[in-house]
C-alpha cells in the first residue's frame, strides 16, 4: 500500500516502484510512464492485470481506492489498458474498527483473568507494554510487535480453571498443587486454540509456550531454544521480571539488583540468551512501565 501524497513526491516513489509491485496511480489520472517501467521489468510481459488497495491522500480527498487495472503490452510500451476504480473507504474503516473492538474484547478478558488472581490489572497492562518494547528491540516488526502487545495479555488465560484455594494461596504451593498450577498453560492454549485470527492464533501458542525454558528444562512440552516461539520467550521473560518486582499474595517485591541477578544466571538456561541481553541493556525503558503502572 503506497501513500500518494503530492505529484511532488512521484519520482521519490518510483525507487521503490519494483520492491513494492505496485503500479503508481494518480485519483484523476493514471501515470502511463510509471506502468510502463513496470511492465518492461515483468519481463515484457505481453498482457496482465493488477488489483491494488492505494490509501490516497490529496487534496479535498482522503480515503480508500480499490483499482483493477488490465493492460496489454509489446516489448515494453503500452497498447491499450482499462481501469476501473472503486472507493473502499468505508468497507475499510468498518473492518479497522472491528478490529480495534477484538483488540480491545481480548484485553478485558486478559484484565479479567488478572483480576480473579488478585493480582492488578496493572500487571497485563505492564506486561504488555514490556512485551512490545522487548519484541522491537529483538527486531520484530511493528505490527507483528503490535499484535503482541495484545496477545501477551492472554498468556495466563487458563488460570481462570484453576482452583482459588492454589490461584490464591499465600505461600508456597506442594508438590501437588504445584502439578494442578501447571496445567492452567494447556487449558490456556485448549481455550484459545483453533482460531483464524492473528492475535489469537499467537495468544494460543503464547499461553502454552511462556513456561518453557531455553534449556529445555520448562513445561508443558519440555521444548528448548528456537522450539520455542519467538512471542512466548519474549512474554516469559517480562511475565517473569513483573512477578518478581512486584509484590504478590505469595511474596514481596524483590529489589532490582536481586531481580537483575536472577536474569543474568539464568541467562541461556531459563530465558533466550538474546534477549536477556537485550533485557538488560534497556531495563531503563522496562522500569519507566513499571513506574507508569504501577499497582496502587
Amino acid at each position: 500500500m503506497l501513500m500518494i501524497h503530492s505529484v511532488m513526491f512521484l519520482n521519490m516513489i518510483e525507487k521503490n516502484l519494483l520492491a513494492n509491485h505496485i503500479i503508481l496511480f494518480d485519483i484523476r489520472i493514471l501515470r502511463l510512464k510509471y506502468l510502463m517501467s513496470y511492465g518492461k521489468q515483468l519481463n515484457q510481459g505481453k498482457h496482465g492485470v493488477v488489483l491494488l488497495k492505494i490509501d490516497v491522500r490529496m487534496e479535498g480527498y482522503t480515503g480508500y481506492m480499490l483499482s483493477y487495472l488490465q493492460y496489454t503490452m509489446i516489448k515494453g510500451e503500452l497498447l491499450e489498458y482499462i481501469a476501473l476504480r472503486h472507493d473502499i473507504t468505508d468497507m475499510i474503516l468498518q473492518a479497522e474498527e472491528t478490529e480495534r473492538t477484538q483488540r480491545e474484547l481480548i484485553y478485558r478478558m486478559g484484565e479479567s483473568v488478572e483480576s480473579r488472581s488478585k493480582e492488578s490489572g496493572n500487571h497485563v497492562r505492564r506486561v504488555a507494554h514490556y512485551s512490545k518494547i522487548l519484541a522491537l528491540l529483538y527486531g520484530i516488526s511493528e505490527e507483528e510487535s503490535e499484535i503482541l502487545f495484545v496477545a501477551s495479555t492472554m498468556h495466563d488465560m487458563g488460570k481462570i480453571a484453576i482452583p482459588d484455594s492454589i490461584l490464591l494461596k499465600p505461600g508456597r504451593l506442594d508438590k501437588d498443587e504445584f502439578s494442578i498450577m501447571k496445567t492452567h498453560s494447556e487449558i490456556g492454549y485448549k481455550l484459545l486454540a483453533g482460531s483464524n485470527l492473528p492475535i489469537l492464533k499467537m495468544a494460543s501458542t503464547i499461553a502454552y509456550e511462556h513456561h518453557e525454558h531455553f534449556n529445555g528444562n520448562g513445561y508443558p512440552l519440555g521444548i528448548r531454544e528456537n522450539d520455542i516461539s519467538i512471542y512466548a520467550r519474549i512474554v516469559a521473560i517480562v511475565d517473569v521480571f513483573d512477578a518478581l518486582i512486584s509484590d504478590r499474595v505469595y511474596k514481596k517485591a524483590w529489589n532490582l539488583d536481586k531481580v537483575l541477578d536472577l536474569f543474568e544466571n539464568e541467562s541461556a538456561k531459563q530465558f533466550d540468551p538474546v534477549l536477556v541481553k537485550l533485557f538488560l541493556e534497556n531495563i531503563d525503558k522496562f522500569m519507566e512501565i513499571k513506574k507508569k503502572f504501577e499497582d496502587v
